[in-house]
């Protein structure tokens, strides 16, 4: 992600660094600019939690009134390794991160995706972790109906 969105920016593109962490994203865009010794790299920082469809919708809001156009839409964020946890929304949080909060993203950004540009891209980015892992559909839908019931 980081290299990317160094790419980008020194390409000439506004790059928003969608992040949960705010003093990390700040330390990567000042690292950006020292290393291309550019302190005009036009990057920027909105706060965006993948664990949380709450915050996705909220980013994508207030992404929308800041009235930017969205030529092309990378969503590279991703979490492996982690311990079985389930997110405020009732979702393993390896899932929702990678998969489901990616989805939701770019279904609400697709109204403005589709009016800023004809040539627009979006860009799923993946890896092999897949090759190591199974999943079990009932099994995610039985833990999203835990979470459901009452207590």
């Amino acid at each position: 992600g980081y290299e990317t969105a160094k790419s980008l920016a020194c390409m000439g593109a506004k790059v928003i660094m969608a992040c949960r962490s705010e003093e990390r994203a700040r330390e990567a865009i000042e690292k950006m600019r020292s290393e291309e010794q550019e302190s005009s790299l036009d990057v920027h920082f909105l706060h965006l939690d993948l664990k949380s469809f709450q915050s996705v919708v909220k980013f994508a809001e207030e992404f929308q009134s800041s009235n930017n156009e969205l030529h092309l839409l990378i969503l590279n964020a991703a979490i492996y390794g982690v311990p079985f946890a389930l997110t405020d929304d009732g979702y393993e949080s390896t899932f929702q991160v990678n998969y489901l909060s990616h989805l939701l993203l770019n279904l609400l950004l697709l109204p403005l995706l589709k009016r800023s540009t004809p040539d627009v891209r979006v860009v799923f980015l993946s890896s092999k972790m897949h090759n190591f892992a199974s999943f079990d559909l009932e099994c995610a839908a039985k833990s999203k109906r835990r979470m459901d019931q009452p207590q």
